[in-house]
């Protein structure tokens, strides 16, 4: 399987946005502890690995099936789901 990048990260991180209407910064928060990793993604900036294993790990085991949104096509979505990092914002919506 391929490493997930942080473009696929943002493209994650706007599906879900776009889908659930929480903020950037509560979804930071939620899914690896940093409440600007959208903001400096989309300003072209990279991350941390270490944040972007996180995220990916959360989005996986958060992402809404209730939403009507299917995992996108290309972006590597790990078999087993990580514990999500901050355990007060399990969930967003």
């Amino acid at each position: 399987m391929a490493a997930m990048t942080a473009a696929d990260l943002l493209t994650l991180a706007r599906l879900y946005l776009e889908a659930t209407g929480v903020s950037r910064s509560h979804l930071g928060e939620a899914s690896c502890g940093n409440r600007m990793i959208y903001f400096r993604l989309e300003a072209g900036f990279g991350c941390h690995s270490r944040n972007l294993e996180r995220a990916h790990a959360w989005f996986a085991e958060h992402w809404r099936q209730d939403t009507g949104l299917a995992w996108p096509q290309g972006i590597p979505r790990p078999r087993r789901p990580r514990a999500t990092p901050n355990p007060d914002a399990s969930a967003l919506v």
